[in-house]
């Protein structure tokens, strides 16, 4: 084992070699042990984040449980909790400017709208369908304009592929479920005109290592998975990471592939699996994302363990990480594990119920600009999206 460690380490230094200017703009690859105990760090969000709270106007109308699906320059996009077909449209001060619900059978419709890609320059929004497996173009006021093809169904995640109007950057969520047959390439760069594959992009991995659990009692089989981000976007590249891969990559525009993350030991070879994803990348920390599969007897509790690491990249150390927001005079934890990206400008969000903020107000819990939120707030209003940045 020890001589395959060395092995890997040195031919991913003979790629880095090779790199040049690019590897050093791209610093070199991080080393994660996953069994390692790290100590631990504590951070205010604020002290290396922008926060933005958009307070959700509330009316007949505009009735939403605050589902955040697309973040644009102008709009926001977001749907209910509940299987309504709903689909709100606010303006970036969360004034409602309109309601779509195009939920149903036909070729134009939708049953889910699972995730929302938008497209503010040509004003388009694309909804990805998981249930139906299609995807459907809109323009901003819910005229259906196409419906994409069927030939590649499994693939969800979609991101603006660079400043190539024409096509997306995509992963396949397939390997997330055990009974679905091995594929060479779960990335891809697809059409935006019909969904085709123009490039496969191959992550190296030996054998699939699924994200969900499944639990047969009598004759009921329970399934559960967690969430995970395949693809983000990054300094004007990608980071590409794969379940059973021990290592992420950086995707650049001329389609090269350099090492972002190492993970140890391999997950290939560990029982219970650990898997590591990198989750939130910021200036000055890379936060990653930790999950034990442990084996699962119960519905409850959970087959997963969840936790979350960070690699300080100005001490290049690592350590168990706790995240606060400051807003909150009582230390309140954000989650960073389980993000999915809303927008390439948007890290990560986070939403607050009115009557949590309501009460929260009246025991003086709170501080800043959410503070002047929630003094206006009654416990019957939308709730408050958080929308967290990149520092400029």
């Amino acid at each position: 084992m020890k001589i395959k460690v060395l092995n890997l380490t040195i031919f991913l230094l003979l790629i880095i070699g090779c790199g040049g200017k690019r590897q050093a703009d791209n610093e070199s690859f991080i080393t994660i042990d996953v069994t390692a105990n790290y100590p631990t760090k504590e951070l205010i969000l604020q002290d290396f984040m922008d926060v933005e709270y958009v307070l959700l106007e509330t009316s007949d109308d505009f009735i939403c449980e605050g589902f955040l699906l697309a973040v644009g320059k102008e709009i926001i996009i977001l749907r209910n909790w509940i299987d309504d077909g709903d689909i709100f449209i606010f303006n970036r001060n969360g004034k409602g400017l309109r309601k779509i619900n195009r939920k149903g059978q036909g070729g134009g419709d939708y049953l889910h709208p699972t995730k929302i890609v938008l497209d503010e320059n040509n004003e388009e929004i694309f909804i990805l369908d998981y249930i139906s497996k299609k995807v459907v173009v809109y323009d901003l006021y819910g005229q259906f304009k196409r419906r994409l093809n069927n030939d590649n169904p499994r693939y969800t995640d979609m991101f603006h592929y660079f400043d190539d109007t024409d096509f997306f950057i995509s992963y396949d969520h397939s390997m997330d479920h055990v009974h679905i047959k091995a594929k060479e390439s779960y990335h891809a760069i697809i059409s935006k005109s019909d969904r085709s594959i123009i490039r496969n992009i191959n992550i190296p991995y030996k054998e699939v290592k699924a994200t969900a659990a499944y639990l047969l009692e009598g004759e009921t089989i329970w399934s559960e998975r967690f969430n995970y981000n395949a693809i983000i976007p990054h300094k004007n590249n990608f980071i590409l990471s794969l379940p059973a891969s021990d290592t992420a990559y950086t995707y650049f525009p001329d389609h090269s592939l350099l090492p972002f993350m190492v993970r140890t030991p391999s997950i290939q070879t560990m029982d219970p699996e650990v898997f590591l994803f990198p989750q939130i990348l910021t200036d000055n920390y890379y936060f990653f994302h930790k999950v034990i599969k442990h084996k699962w007897e119960s519905v409850s509790p959970s087959p997963f363990q969840r936790s979350q690491l960070v690699y300080d990249r100005k001490e290049k150390s690592i350590y168990k990480c706790t995240v606060y927001n400051d807003d909150f005079a009582n230390k309140k934890t954000v989650d960073l594990s389980q993000q999915e990206l809303v927008g390439n400008d948007i890290a990560f969000w986070g939403i607050y119920g009115a009557e949590v903020l309501v009460e929260s107000y009246k025991n003086g819990d709170l501080k800043g600009r959410l503070k002047e939120i929630a003094a206006t707030l009654d416990a019957e209003d939308n709730p408050v999206i958080m929308l967290v940045k990149h520092k400029q």
